[in-house]
């Protein structure tokens, strides 16, 4: 009995130990891992022709409201940049409109509004010519 209870004493002194072990090695690779997500060392380059995709298309766009979302500072740049983007293009959209009610621009719609009504008025005509042709019903 008494060899049992100091072999049991043993190996009850021994699992601590290895408990510790395997806390401290899970307590380092947490602390690496952290120390990792402190850093945020990456940049990125909104100017390289690769990335304009994810800054242009709609199919790309970030949405800051999703769990998975992660405000580093490369996020936050394309963010900035995606919205910098958005308010030039929408300044040239503006322009552009303008330019379009210039007063050059009357003469085309003149020049479509007589195409249109010269259109109308030969459909009017192919469609009396066909209103003549059909022949009404003779009543005995």
């Amino acid at each position: 009995d008494a060899l049992d209870n100091s072999s049991r004493k043993s190996n009850s002194k021994k699992k601590p130990v290895e408990e510790q072990e395997i806390a401290d090695k899970q307590r380092a690779e947490l602390e690496l891992l952290m120390d990792d997500t402190d850093e945020d060392n990456f940049e990125i380059n909104a100017n390289d022709p690769r990335f304009a995709a994810l800054l242009e298309n709609h199919h790309f766009a970030i949405d800051p409201t999703n769990p998975h979302f992660k405000k580093t500072k490369a996020m936050q740049k394309l963010l900035e940049e995606r919205q910098r983007r958005q308010v030039l293009a929408d300044s040239e959209e503006i322009r552009d409109q303008e330019s379009w009610n210039t007063s050059s621009n009357t003469f085309k719609d003149a020049s479509l509004s007589s195409l249109v009504n010269s259109v109308k008025r030969k459909t009017a005509v192919i469609s009396e010519k066909n209103r003549r042709a059909k022949p009404e019903f003779l009543i005995d």
